[in-house]
């Protein structure tokens, strides 16, 4: 089993895919309609009769070209039934199995929007927006401008065919989203600040605003959003992202995972009431922990000897302050929590 990334460079093609379930790239040969030049004339003839038979007519003819193609390559030689496409366009992430009857196939009527080459038969799933819904080697994939590779990771081999087989079944439920929070601060563990006040907290308090009157003064009246976000950019001249989601993409039913200072796990359901705010008590900016998620009532996990290992390096892994986590055992543990298994 392989995962494979297609960087998808125009969002016509993007919208190709997803209508005709197929991963299209280019080297399409479309250049040719301008050519007049008589030497083209047998590349021409071949293109137009190119049928998915005829690979080495294509080949023949991105050598005549001196086309790169390596990506083609790949996309016929070394895609397997079994493997993962993952596509990226217009900020949204998608993904698709390759399924027995997938093969390459040249498209003549894609040719016009560079899309001739084609993998067919995929099913294309919406996964969604945000980063933090896909592992980094994921969303690392993409930062390149190579349109077709291998991602070299077990994990995320082991993730996509999870989250391809919960997409595929008679039951699914779509996932919920499952929170890790990670409450070290630079006013040291917050753990337990965020189980006595009910709230998951994070930093990002202006602790050390010294010499600017104006500013702590526009501190001290932050209600709203906006009001952080001015004071933010002003002050660390950007919104932290772990904030951000924080405020943007935690939905009533999310799933929060925190770790105490002791080691122990605790989680939390997030409800209608949860808001975002930045709490002005003393006591939350000595300890950086300003921006909370209320109305959070956690719960001690009872058992995490089943995912214990995977919990520990989802905590231990220093990144970001708040992310989603995406390993299915964790996904699948919680689920089986909630339902009270």
């Amino acid at each position: 089993m392989s995962v494979w990334s297609l960087q998808i460079h125009d969002d016509k093609v993007g919208g190709y895919c997803l209508d005709n379930n197929v991963a299209a790239m280019g080297w399409s040969f479309k250049e040719l309609d301008e050519f007049s030049d008589s030497q083209y004339d047998k590349i021409k003839e071949k293109i137009n009769s190119l049928t998915d038979d005829n690979w080495e007519n294509f080949t023949d003819c991105a050598e005549a070209m001196e086309y790169d193609f390596d990506c083609v390559i790949k996309l016929h030689d070394e895609v397997r039934e079994g493997d993962f496409v993952w596509m990226f366009f217009n900020g949204r992430y998608y993904v698709a199995r390759v399924d027995k009857e997938s093969k390459w196939h040249f498209s003549q009527e894609a040719r016009e929007i560079e899309a001739a080459n084609q993998l067919t038969n995929l099913q294309w799933h919406y996964v969604g927006k945000d980063n933090a819904l896909v592992p980094s080697v994921i969303e690392n994939a993409f930062l390149g401008e190579k349109t077709f590779k291998k991602i070299l990771d077990y994990d995320v081999e082991a993730f996509s065919a999870w989250l391809v087989k919960a997409f595929e079944s008679k039951d699914f439920v779509e996932p919920i989203n499952i929170w890790r929070l990670l409450t070290h601060t630079s006013g040291g563990d917050i753990s337990q600040y965020c189980l006595d006040n009910n709230v998951a907290a994070m930093g990002w308090s202006f602790r050390d605003l010294k010499n600017d009157p104006d500013l702590e003064e526009s501190v001290s009246k932050i209600e709203t959003w906006e009001d952080f976000q001015a004071c933010s950019e002003a002050y660390y001249d950007e919104v932290n992202s772990s904030v951000k989601r924080l405020h943007d993409d935690v939905n009533a039913g999310d799933v929060i995972l925190m770790r105490s200072q002791e080691g122990r796990y605790y989680f939390a359901v997030v409800n209608e009431k949860s808001e975002w705010r930045f709490n002005h008590e003393p006591e939350s900016k000595e300890k950086d922990a300003a921006n909370q998620l209320t109305e959070i009532k956690w719960q001690k996990i009872k058992n995490v000897n089943p995912i214990a290992d995977s919990l520990d390096r989802q905590f231990s892994f220093v990144g970001r302050t708040f992310r989603r986590t995406w390993k299915p055992e964790i996904w699948n543990f919680v689920l089986q929590m909630l339902r009270g298994e």
